[in-house]
């Protein structure tokens, strides 16, 4: 009998994450919905590159003040509801798309993304910590993080191959048939976690109680912390600025709109393969050294998407869905395995996290948007990406440094 518990128990957390997976998902393909409609939405609206790029950050900017408040209602509601909340306000934002009518209403609607966004963000982290021991969790972390990288890819490759000559080339509809797909996913995920299994090790749980000011305050008074905050804002910063814009890269290489978009998804691809195995097979010890060898890959991806449709633009799409796959899970589990932060403090921690992250983000859309349309070129926004990458392999030296002399220091005292 007792084996048996434990055999459900065991089977449980993994139909838990696999919810949250559907739910990632649909965060990737309503999150990249615009970037393959870019010239239809701006033609339809009369609007310019600087003026969308100021819309694809417009979720970013709503998700930085949302983002603390987000981990506290996680805390506060418990995972379960504050995902189910997450998934119909991403619907919500799919429907707000596809009714604009007007450069505002488009960017209300993606702002009301960034409300949804922070829960998932805070809530994935979390849940993670309460199903899974601690030699599980790489393996856990990978297969979320793969999740919005798989949705993002979808909507990439699917939007002009497959959705818009299925939908009379309506971009409305496709942005209408995202929003039905994420509702359907809310329906699947509260009758997943309103079972009376779940309920039941719901309640054998630890529950800690919501963050005070004081601990968001303790948290950003610690140096490593810190550290992490910086890495996630650039790694937003790269990762939003390239993924809106790089169809549009690709375009002005020499590609058509079909094949800029099955290639701006091979970096996903890669990426979504990559986060699976990276977090799972890199010891605890070697996290920060893969960190920057993934950045230095970015860094290389990036030179190479100066190119021409060559060997070497392919080879640069390649490296940056090395660089990640890796760069956001591994600063995850920096943070949440932190002795300074824990299990304890994973929502607070990711509130903070995605919120220093998501103002990186939100400057990476509207600033390669701003450059591209000022300089008429994407050269200058590819040298920004590689010197702001460069930046970050600066910040993990000197947390692996700390970190270093610090464990020299407690051996000494020992």
């Amino acid at each position: 009998m007792l084996s048996m518990l434990r055999m459900r128990s065991t089977a449980l957390r993994w139909w838990m994450l696999a919810g949250l997976w559907l739910i990632y998902v649909c965060f990737g393909l309503v999150m990249a919905s615009l970037a393959p409609l870019v010239t239809a939405v701006a033609t339809d609206l009369n609007v310019g590159l600087a003026t969308m790029g100021f819309i694809f950050s417009a979720w970013l900017i709503a998700y930085i003040p949302f983002a603390i408040p987000a981990g506290w209602i996680v805390d506060r509601w418990g995972v379960e509801r504050a995902l189910l909340l997450a998934c119909v306000l991403i619907a919500l934002s799919a429907a707000g798309r596809a009714l604009a009518t007007n450069d505002w209403q488009l960017f209300l609607a993606v702002a009301l993304f960034g409300v949804g966004g922070p829960l998932v963000s805070s809530g994935a982290p979390k849940l993670v910590g309460q199903w899974f021991e601690s030699s599980e969790r790489g393996l856990a972390v990978g297969i979320y993080i793969s999740a919005p990288i798989f949705g993002g890819a979808l909507a990439l490759a699917l939007t002009h191959s497959v959705l818009l000559p299925w939908l009379d080339n309506q971009w409305r509809a496709v942005l209408w048939f995202y929003c039905v797909v994420t509702l359907l996913t809310a329906v699947l995920w509260f009758l997943l976690y309103r079972l009376p299994m779940v309920r039941t090790a719901q309640a054998k749980k630890i529950v800690h109680p919501p963050a005070t000011p004081a601990i968001y305050i303790q948290l950003l008074r610690d140096v490593q912390v810190r550290r992490i905050l910086w890495l996630g804002a650039g790694i937003l910063f790269l990762n939003h600025g390239l993924n809106n814009w790089l169809p549009q890269i690709l375009i002005l290489r020499g590609m058509t709109d079909v094949a800029a978009g099955y290639w701006s998804a091979a970096p996903t691809v890669v990426g979504l393969i990559g986060a699976l195995l990276v977090p799972y097979y890199t010891p605890a010890k070697k996290r920060l050294a893969v960190l920057i060898i993934a950045l230095l890959a970015s860094a290389g991806g990036t030179l190479f998407l100066f190119a021409d449709v060559s060997i070497w633009l392919y080879a640069g799409l390649v490296l940056q869905g090395v660089a990640k796959s890796a760069l956001m899970p591994l600063t995850i589990l920096l943070l949440i395995e932190y002795p300074g932060v824990g299990i304890r403090y994973a929502g607070a921690a990711s509130g903070l996290y995605f919120t220093f992250g998501q103002i990186g983000g939100a400057a990476g859309p509207s600033a390669i948007g701003s450059l591209a349309e000022w300089t008429h070129a994407f050269s200058w926004p590819l040298w920004v990406m590689v010197v702001v990458t460069l930046l970050l392999m600066h910040v993990a030296w000197q947390f692996n440094r700390y970190a270093a002399q610090k464990t020299a220091l407690e051996s000494l005292s020992q």
